[in-house]
Protein backbone atom coordinates (compact mmCIF):
# COMPACT_ATOMS: atom_id res chain seq x y z
CA UNK A 1 0.00 0.00 0.00
CA UNK A 2 1.38 3.43 -0.92
CA UNK A 3 1.89 6.15 1.64
CA UNK A 4 -0.86 8.30 0.12
CA UNK A 5 -4.24 6.88 -0.82
CA UNK A 6 -6.47 7.81 -3.75
CA UNK A 7 -8.12 10.80 -2.10
CA UNK A 8 -4.86 12.76 -2.18
CA UNK A 9 -4.98 12.75 -5.98
CA UNK A 10 -8.41 14.39 -6.01
CA UNK A 11 -6.79 17.70 -5.12
CA UNK A 12 -5.92 18.28 -8.77
CA UNK A 13 -9.64 18.29 -9.66
CA UNK A 14 -12.33 20.87 -8.94
CA UNK A 15 -14.86 19.84 -6.30
CA UNK A 16 -18.51 20.88 -6.27
CA UNK A 17 -19.67 20.71 -2.67
CA UNK A 18 -23.43 20.85 -1.90
CA UNK A 19 -23.97 20.85 1.87
CA UNK A 20 -27.60 20.35 2.88
CA UNK A 21 -28.71 19.40 -0.63
CA UNK A 22 -30.56 16.29 0.64
CA UNK A 23 -33.00 16.43 3.54
CA UNK A 24 -32.93 13.78 6.26
CA UNK A 25 -36.25 12.67 7.80
CA UNK A 26 -36.89 9.92 10.39
CA UNK A 27 -40.27 8.35 11.15
CA UNK A 28 -40.91 5.91 13.99
CA UNK A 29 -38.61 4.80 16.79
CA UNK A 30 -35.01 4.12 15.89
CA UNK A 31 -33.02 1.21 17.39
CA UNK A 32 -31.12 2.03 20.57
CA UNK A 33 -27.34 2.51 20.22
CA UNK A 34 -25.24 -0.61 20.71
CA UNK A 35 -23.41 -1.12 24.00
CA UNK A 36 -19.63 -1.37 24.18
CA UNK A 37 -19.84 -5.14 24.58
CA UNK A 38 -22.13 -5.41 21.55
CA UNK A 39 -19.68 -3.34 19.51
CA UNK A 40 -16.82 -5.64 20.57
CA UNK A 41 -18.89 -8.67 19.51
CA UNK A 42 -19.63 -7.04 16.14
CA UNK A 43 -15.90 -6.43 15.69
CA UNK A 44 -15.13 -10.09 16.44
CA UNK A 45 -17.38 -11.11 13.51
CA UNK A 46 -16.27 -8.36 11.12
CA UNK A 47 -13.85 -8.99 8.27
CA UNK A 48 -11.04 -6.43 8.11
CA UNK A 49 -9.04 -5.54 5.00
CA UNK A 50 -5.44 -6.58 5.64
CA UNK A 51 -4.17 -4.98 2.44
CA UNK A 52 -5.44 -1.62 3.67
CA UNK A 53 -3.37 -1.70 6.87
CA UNK A 54 -1.91 1.78 7.46
CA UNK A 55 0.68 2.96 9.98
CA UNK A 56 0.55 6.65 10.89
CA UNK A 57 3.36 8.43 12.69
CA UNK A 58 2.28 10.90 15.34
CA UNK A 59 4.25 12.98 17.78
CA UNK A 60 5.10 10.58 20.59
CA UNK A 61 4.31 7.29 18.84
CA UNK A 62 2.57 5.40 16.03
CA UNK A 63 -0.90 4.01 15.38
CA UNK A 64 -1.67 1.10 13.05
CA UNK A 65 -5.10 1.35 11.40
CA UNK A 66 -7.02 -1.32 9.53
CA UNK A 67 -10.30 -0.67 7.64
CA UNK A 68 -13.14 -3.13 7.55
CA UNK A 69 -14.49 -4.50 4.28
CA UNK A 70 -16.98 -2.27 2.46
CA UNK A 71 -20.63 -2.03 3.48
CA UNK A 72 -23.51 -1.61 0.97
CA UNK A 73 -25.20 1.79 1.49
CA UNK A 74 -22.80 2.50 4.34
CA UNK A 75 -24.09 5.94 5.32
CA UNK A 76 -27.71 4.70 5.40
CA UNK A 77 -26.60 1.76 7.54
CA UNK A 78 -24.78 4.11 9.93
CA UNK A 79 -27.87 6.32 10.20
CA UNK A 80 -30.18 3.40 10.89
CA UNK A 81 -28.16 1.19 13.24
CA UNK A 82 -24.70 2.62 13.71
CA UNK A 83 -21.58 1.30 11.99
CA UNK A 84 -18.20 -0.16 12.90
CA UNK A 85 -15.62 1.84 10.91
CA UNK A 86 -12.15 0.41 11.59
CA UNK A 87 -9.83 -0.96 14.25
CA UNK A 88 -6.50 0.43 15.38
CA UNK A 89 -3.59 -0.72 17.50
CA UNK A 90 -1.65 1.43 19.96
CA UNK A 91 1.82 0.18 20.84
CA UNK A 92 3.81 0.66 24.03
CA UNK A 93 3.97 4.47 23.75
CA UNK A 94 0.58 6.09 22.97
CA UNK A 95 0.92 9.16 20.72
CA UNK A 96 -0.10 12.52 22.14
CA UNK A 97 -3.52 12.62 20.37
CA UNK A 98 -4.34 9.34 22.18
CA UNK A 99 -2.89 10.17 25.58
CA UNK A 100 -6.10 9.05 27.29
CA UNK A 101 -5.86 5.51 25.85
CA UNK A 102 -3.74 2.61 27.07
CA UNK A 103 -1.75 0.41 24.67
CA UNK A 104 -3.91 -2.21 22.97
CA UNK A 105 -6.51 -2.78 20.24
CA UNK A 106 -9.51 -0.49 19.77
CA UNK A 107 -12.57 -0.26 17.52
CA UNK A 108 -14.17 2.93 16.21
CA UNK A 109 -17.97 2.92 15.96
CA UNK A 110 -20.26 5.75 14.82
CA UNK A 111 -23.93 6.56 15.54
CA UNK A 112 -26.20 9.39 14.46
CA UNK A 113 -27.71 10.90 17.62
CA UNK A 114 -30.85 13.04 17.33
CA UNK A 115 -31.22 16.20 19.39
CA UNK A 116 -33.88 16.54 22.12
CA UNK A 117 -36.16 18.66 19.90
CA UNK A 118 -35.67 16.36 16.86
CA UNK A 119 -34.60 19.39 14.82
CA UNK A 120 -30.90 18.67 14.86
CA UNK A 121 -28.56 15.72 15.16
CA UNK A 122 -24.87 14.86 15.34
CA UNK A 123 -22.57 12.02 14.41
CA UNK A 124 -20.97 10.67 17.57
CA UNK A 125 -18.18 8.11 17.59
CA UNK A 126 -17.16 5.77 20.37
CA UNK A 127 -13.76 4.16 20.83
CA UNK A 128 -14.23 0.70 22.35
CA UNK A 129 -11.38 -1.45 23.71
CA UNK A 130 -10.94 -5.21 23.40
CA UNK A 131 -12.82 -5.73 26.68
CA UNK A 132 -15.94 -4.06 25.31
CA UNK A 133 -15.57 -0.90 27.36
CA UNK A 134 -16.08 2.56 25.89
CA UNK A 135 -12.72 4.30 26.32
CA UNK A 136 -13.80 7.71 24.95
CA UNK A 137 -16.22 9.45 22.60
CA UNK A 138 -15.46 11.48 19.47
CA UNK A 139 -17.46 14.45 18.14
CA UNK A 140 -17.04 16.49 14.97
CA UNK A 141 -17.41 13.45 12.68
CA UNK A 142 -18.45 14.09 9.07
CA UNK A 143 -20.20 11.73 6.65
CA UNK A 144 -19.69 12.47 2.95
CA UNK A 145 -20.85 11.02 -0.35
CA UNK A 146 -18.32 11.51 -3.14
CA UNK A 147 -19.68 11.08 -6.68
CA UNK A 148 -16.74 10.61 -9.04
CA UNK A 149 -17.46 10.64 -12.79
CA UNK A 150 -14.62 9.12 -14.82
CA UNK A 151 -14.40 7.54 -18.24
CA UNK A 152 -12.62 4.32 -17.30
CA UNK A 153 -13.12 1.66 -14.67
CA UNK A 154 -11.03 2.31 -11.54
CA UNK A 155 -10.67 -0.93 -9.58
CA UNK A 156 -8.68 0.84 -6.87
CA UNK A 157 -11.74 2.99 -6.10
CA UNK A 158 -13.63 -0.07 -4.88
CA UNK A 159 -11.11 -1.16 -2.23
CA UNK A 160 -11.40 -0.23 1.47
CA UNK A 161 -9.09 2.66 2.27
CA UNK A 162 -7.92 4.73 5.22
CA UNK A 163 -6.41 8.13 4.53
CA UNK A 164 -4.67 10.23 7.18
CA UNK A 165 -4.54 13.99 6.74
CA UNK A 166 -4.00 17.20 8.68
CA UNK A 167 -5.77 20.49 9.03
CA UNK A 168 -5.21 21.61 5.45
CA UNK A 169 -4.04 20.41 2.05
CA UNK A 170 -0.29 20.19 1.58
CA UNK A 171 1.14 23.43 0.23
CA UNK A 172 -2.07 25.42 0.65
CA UNK A 173 -2.34 28.89 2.30
CA UNK A 174 -4.37 27.22 5.07
CA UNK A 175 -1.46 24.88 5.82
CA UNK A 176 0.88 27.86 6.10
CA UNK A 177 -1.53 29.57 8.48
CA UNK A 178 -1.76 26.38 10.56
CA UNK A 179 2.04 26.20 10.70
CA UNK A 180 2.20 29.75 11.99
CA UNK A 181 -0.28 28.75 14.68
CA UNK A 182 1.79 25.73 15.68
CA UNK A 183 -0.53 23.08 14.16
CA UNK A 184 1.55 21.93 11.18
CA UNK A 185 2.81 18.71 12.77
CA UNK A 186 -0.64 17.54 13.84
CA UNK A 187 -2.27 14.68 11.92
CA UNK A 188 -5.84 15.34 12.89
CA UNK A 189 -8.25 13.37 10.70
CA UNK A 190 -8.88 9.85 9.45
CA UNK A 191 -10.93 9.43 6.25
CA UNK A 192 -12.43 5.94 5.88
CA UNK A 193 -13.96 4.65 2.65
CA UNK A 194 -16.96 2.66 3.93
CA UNK A 195 -19.09 2.03 0.85
CA UNK A 196 -18.75 2.03 -2.94
CA UNK A 197 -21.07 1.65 -5.91
CA UNK A 198 -20.32 1.80 -9.65
CA UNK A 199 -22.37 4.03 -11.95
CA UNK A 200 -22.69 2.63 -15.48
CA UNK A 201 -23.67 4.67 -18.55
CA UNK A 202 -23.58 7.98 -16.67
CA UNK A 203 -24.59 11.25 -18.37
CA UNK A 204 -20.88 12.11 -18.37
CA UNK A 205 -20.27 9.05 -20.53
CA UNK A 206 -18.35 5.94 -19.53
CA UNK A 207 -18.33 4.85 -15.90
CA UNK A 208 -18.36 6.65 -12.58
CA UNK A 209 -18.74 5.64 -8.96
CA UNK A 210 -20.07 6.74 -5.59
CA UNK A 211 -17.99 6.61 -2.43
CA UNK A 212 -19.37 6.75 1.11
CA UNK A 213 -16.68 8.36 3.29
CA UNK A 214 -16.67 9.02 7.04
CA UNK A 215 -14.11 11.44 8.45
CA UNK A 216 -13.12 11.19 12.13
CA UNK A 217 -11.05 13.72 14.13
CA UNK A 218 -8.22 12.10 16.09
CA UNK A 219 -7.77 14.41 19.07
CA UNK A 220 -9.07 12.56 22.14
Amino acid sequence: MTEYSESHRHREHSFRHYTGAVGLIFLGERPRPKSGEEIRDIASKTEFFEEGRFRAYYEGGTIEYMPRTLVPDAISEALARGLLLYKFQIGDDPPSPFRSLDPGEYYTYVDFIEGPDFQQGRWVGRIVNSLGRVACTVVGIEAKQLNDFHMDHREDHSKPQIDIHGLAAEGSPAEQAAAEGGFAAAINWVDVLMGWKAYNDTPMGGVGCRKDIICIPQEQ
